[in-house]
């Protein structure tokens, strides 16, 4: 069983194309002696391994495509700008550079998985490099030394600089305890080294408008970068709309029941990458009317001085009609929608615009019905309104619609008693136009008038007469 595992182990570790044989071995951040743009990165396979489509990233600024095959045991020199960046023959050239300041270098595959990471922490200090006497970062059997320049070969071991590791660059507690020297050079005492994790390079972007309207859906979506193919498909999104409302997914949809300015936050996550970021948002509230043309036609005004779209309102009148997708009202603008979309007899039906949550955005009502259903509204008002409860939602249909009119009487839909053919006319347009129950009321002037005509009458017929005197022959 033990020769068994032996075997096992050695055919695996040769087979070509093994993601983890790969490594960063020599990173010179500082470039040379001869030009601060002398930079190139070292990589190194003990099998041959076809790297096409794999890059090298920084997270920020520098993106390199690799193409090609790294030869075994090969040590392959990637120079920036030109060949002259290190002696020997390049094995790739890029453009890009790398930032004093410290960055994580990370090999992703044709795949986006990680097959090394770097993390050079800030001024490079996790893994060494000296920007004064040009020695480059190298990767030993004992861990990451600063050096004399080896591209294209093996660490040279030649320690000039040990970086202070013990600086707390991740937060675990982890650590093992390794000589400080290599072949060159030994000590008996030892350093805890903190084992360092990889930075989180996670970026995000909303992608969402900067407006929106009231009761209008808006789609918002996120799109991840910094981070390979496969954790940014294994990340999970959570929404917060600052309306107090949430919500799960890349891409969400969200409409916003009041107006106002709102602070849009998306957080992602998959393990240790995690981060979040902010939209802001104004919803405005929708400003429209309806006025009915010469010609019969219905005019949906924009009254405001932003753009709107109002595809999927519903338009009711004796038919009901919804706008269609892409249909937006430019400022201070309307769009003019074909009575026999609508209404048979237009003159003598009232008209409602619902937006998407079956609010009510805008009405008209005939200028025969605007008195009785206000009287408080000039007979010529272009958009006389109908009082409604503000916590009510109309509907378009009702299946028992109750109004009550000045007389105090109450009217049935059911009912098949007799009524006056104004009566009949402002139900049916009331109830055509999805206004709820409704109460209709005359102000005390009339009330008092009413009163004093039914008193009247009543006294006509209820005062005694006085008798008339008979006659001889009566």
């Amino acid at each position: 069983m033990y020769r068994l595992a032996l075997i096992m182990l050695s055919v695996g570790s040769c087979i070509p194309g093994t993601a983890m044989a790969i490594e960063l071995t020599e990173v010179a951040w500082m470039g040379s002696v001869d030009s601060a743009n002398h930079e190139w990165i070292e990589l190194h396979s003990p099998e041959t391994i076809d790297v096409t489509g794999w890059s090298i990233s920084d997270g920020s600024n520098l993106i390199i495509e690799l193409t090609g095959s790294i030869n075994a045991g090969e040590y392959a020199v990637l120079e920036r700008t030109s060949d002259d960046s290190a002696p020997g023959v390049a094995w790739d050239i890029y453009t890009g550079a790398l930032v004093n300041t410290g960055a994580t270098l990370t090999l992703y595959d044709a795949t986006g998985a990680v097959v090394d990471r770097v993390v050079g922490g800030d001024n490079w200090q996790s893994i060494g490099g000296d920007n004064a006497t040009k020695a480059t970062a190298q990767l030993t059997s004992n861990g990451w030394i600063t050096a004399d320049p080896t591209p294209g070969q093996a660490a040279s071991g030649v320690v000039q600089d040990v970086p202070d590791n013990d600086t707390d660059v991740s937060d675990t507690n982890s650590s093992a305890s390794v000589s400080s020297g290599s072949s060159g050079r030994s000590s008996s005492a030892s350093q805890s080294i903190q084992l360092t994790l990889p930075d989180v390079t996670l970026q995000l972007a909303i992608e969402a408008p900067p407006t929106t309207y009231i009761n209008q859906p808006v789609t918002f979506s996120v799109a991840p970068s910094g981070v390979g193919t496969t954790i940014a498909n294994s990340l999970q999104y959570t929404w917060s709309f600052g309306d107090t409302h949430t919500a799960t997914g890349q891409t969400v949809d969200h409409a916003y029941s009041h107006a106002g300015n709102y602070v849009v936050v998306v957080e992602a996550v998959y393990k240790r990458q995690i981060q979040r970021v902010r939209h802001e948002i104004v919803v405005l509230p929708v400003v429209l009317s309806l006025a009915l043309l010469d010609d019969g036609h219905v005019a949906i005004q924009n009254n405001s001085q932003t753009e709107i779209d109002i595809a999927g309102y519903r338009l009711v009148g004796s038919h009901s009609f919804t706008i269609p997708d892409y249909t937006i009202v430019l400022p201070r603008s309307q769009i003019v929608v074909p009575r026999e979309k609508l209404v048979t007899t237009p003159v003598s039906q009232m008209i409602a615009l619902y937006d998407h949550a079956g609010d009510q955005a805008a009405i008209y009502v005939p200028e025969h019905l605007a008195a009785v259903v206000n009287p408080n509204v000039a007979v010529d008002s272009p958009v006389p309104s109908v009082s409604r409860k503000p916590t009510s939602r109309i509907s378009a249909i009702d299946d028992s619609p109750l109004y009550t009119f000045a007389t105090g009487q109450t009217i049935d839909s059911d009912a098949d008693t007799e009524r006056p053919a104004t009566t009949t006319a402002i139900k049916q347009s009331l109830q055509v136009a999805g206004v709820g129950k409704a109460t209709l009321s005359l102000n005390w002037a009339q009330y008092t008038f009413i009163g004093l005509l039914i008193f009247g009458i009543l006294a006509v017929y209820l005062i005694p007469r006085p008798r008339k005197d008979v006659g001889p022959l009566g």
